[in-house]
């Protein structure tokens, strides 16, 4: 077992999980309980759905270049 140095809390992933919650409700809502088109319904959820995913895929990439930087400031 190693042992590793705990990761800092990461505020760009929470927000995107936080995203992608609401998305989900929306999603839910406008489907059985609006009478909206579903062209427009369907750019909403594309763009909360792209939002949500995004601001997780750069959570997690600034969580592996954030420890990344401090090993090789740590090295030298």
């Amino acid at each position: 077992m190693t042992l590793q140095r705990r990761q800092p809390f990461n505020r760009t992933l929470c927000i995107g999980m936080m995203l992608m919650a609401v998305t989900n409700v929306v999603k839910f809502v406008l489907e059985r309980h609006s009478s909206m088109a579903e062209g427009p319904r369907d750019g909403i959820f594309g763009v909360l759905f792209g939002l949500a995913i995004g601001c997780m895929l750069l959570g997690i990439w600034r969580m592996r270049h954030a420890g990344t930087t401090s090993d090789k400031q740590r090295c030298v």
